[in-house]
């Protein structure tokens, strides 16, 4: 029976059988002629927000009958023609844009096809844990927090291990990663200049952007001299500084020290000093730079480099902070440095009231109080009071601290788990 004489055949053989009250004798027909493609999700016209998982379902239909397909394709015409050949499936990384997307089905060689359109917007979600008078406690799904930091007018920033920047801008949260002109989605450091100009420095690509009305502009990736940024600067930079003339000056994971000067890095005089993976470097009133390690903490005086010494040993810190009486502070594993001109002092759980000698994180406000990330809280001293803040949170190992312009103070704990990663916001009374 040739395919012409069956087509014409078979649908009339079915309807006299149906007729004729011999249901008992019916056998399956597919009727391939009348299948279609329905895409149950996404609908069409949907709108998402960025990072928002997408599930994607379709399926082949006869006759309002489900049948299996051979093979199926959904295409992304935004993704520049990215096919992804499968099932039914769940997707996060469609950038913000209109997406055309199609899904097509074979079967016996045949293609049936369904196309809808959606709307993607750069918007992100955050959700918020808890929400008092004093506390604010926020969570980004299905991510870490690697850094925070501050716009000139007080609005936080997240750095985010995976998706790049989360920027909380007028009351609503956006994002910037790769397909927004970042080098890389893994944020290690966010810092600002004297002009209130933003910056931040990469986890594992070499290199600094800079957020501009025209989006992010990287710095040069040479020195003066040609050599390639990695050789001599190298990657994963842990802080950036802008000193009082507004230069920049850099860290990276390997302690090497770097200022850009008039578009060229210019790689500081190498060191004896074991300054690997940093944490902090700053400047105190007399343009001493002071710089924290866990594996050694320095200073350099414009001439020459030197470890930092406490009772004969060096000094090994997770944080460092200069306070406005020049005071320098470090955050160690066994207590508080206070370092001043006439003596040093070490606080720890036995000469006061610090709920760990661990200390993580350093910051100092606009009233000269010292703010204190522990592994078991967060404290706040004024140079004779020491207090608790009561966190509202499970895990208290504090890593993060940023101080806006109203003395609120940010803070993220120090978690690779995502499900307990979260960053917050404490205002006193």
């Amino acid at each position: 029976m040739n395919k012409q004489l069956r087509n014409i055949l078979l649908p009339l053989i079915f309807t006299i059988l149906l007729f004729s009250g011999c249901s008992d004798k019916i056998v399956d027909i597919e009727l391939y002629n009348d299948a279609f493609v329905k895409i149950v999700s996404p609908a069409n016209n949907s709108s998402f927000l960025k990072h928002e998982e997408i599930h994607f379902e379709a399926y082949l239909l006869s006759q309002n009958d489900t049948i299996s397909y051979d093979s199926v394709k959904w295409e992304f015409k935004t993704f520049e023609g990215m096919i992804i050949r499968a099932g039914n499936f769940n997707y996060d990384r469609l950038v913000p844009a209109s997406h055309r997307i199609t899904c097509s089905m074979y079967k016996n060689n045949k293609e049936y096809l369904s196309i809808v359109e959606i709307e993607v917007e750069n918007a992100v979600s955050v959700d918020t844990l808890f929400q008092d008078n004093q506390f604010s406690i926020y969570k980004i799904p299905k991510e870490i927090v690697t850094c925070i930091g501050l716009d000139g007018n007080g609005n936080i920033l997240v750095g985010t291990e995976q998706k790049g920047i989360y920027y909380n801008k007028d009351n609503s949260w956006i994002n910037y990663d790769v397909n927004d002109g970042l080098i890389e989605n893994e944020i290690q450091t966010i810092s600002l200049d004297l002009n209130n100009e933003l910056y931040i420095g990469y986890g594992f690509r070499p290199g600094i952007s800079k957020l501009t009305d025209n989006g992010w502009l990287h710095l040069a990736t040479e020195e003066s001299s040609g050599e390639d940024i990695n050789n001599i600067f190298g990657k994963d930079i842990h802080y950036i500084l802008f000193d009082e003339n507004n230069i920049l000056w850099a860290a990276n994971h390997t302690g090497k020290i770097s200022k850009y000067i008039n578009g060229n890095w210019v790689l500081m005089h190498e060191h004896n000093v074991n300054f690997h993976h940093p944490s902090k470097i700053l400047f105190d009133k007399n343009k001493v730079l002071w710089g924290s390690s866990d594996y050694a903490s320095i200073k350099y005086d414009g001439q020459n480099w030197d470890s930092v010494f406490v009772d004969a040993k060096i000094v090994r810190a997770h944080d460092l902070a200069i306070d406005k009486n020049n005071n320098v502070w470090f955050g160690c594993g066994n207590g508080l440095y206070k370092i001043s001109e006439s003596d040093t002092v070490i606080y720890n759980t036995g000469n006061s009231n610090l709920p760990s000698n661990n200390i993580i994180e350093l910051a100092v406000d606009s009233k000269n109080n010292l703010w204190i990330g522990t592994e078991n809280g967060l404290v706040k001293s004024d140079g004779t009071e020491w207090t608790i803040i009561n966190l509202p949170l499970n895990q208290k190992f504090i890593r993060y601290l940023a101080i806006d312009k109203n003395d609120k103070i940010w803070f993220g704990n120090s978690s690779w788990d995502q499900e307990l990663s979260v960053f917050g916001s404490y205002k006193g009374n």
